[in-house]
């Protein structure tokens, strides 16, 4: 996990240095990025995965 958790870290800096207008940044239904991320983003899940989701607290 170390691997992606800066290959998040990359993502967000880049979107950030390049649009900093940009008030979000997601990635393809990762949750949060451990954190890292200022969005959730969730694909297929069920009602479990939707709570958890919303308890992140994040858009």
């Amino acid at each position: 996990m170390p691997a992606q958790k800066k290959a998040w870290e990359e993502w967000r800096d880049i979107v950030q240095k390049y649009d900093p207008t940009r008030p979000w940044i997601s990635a393809d239904g990762e949750d949060d990025g451990d954190g890292i991320l200022p969005t959730t983003v969730g694909h297929y899940g069920d009602m479990n995965s939707m709570k958890r989701w919303v308890e992140i607290g994040k858009p």
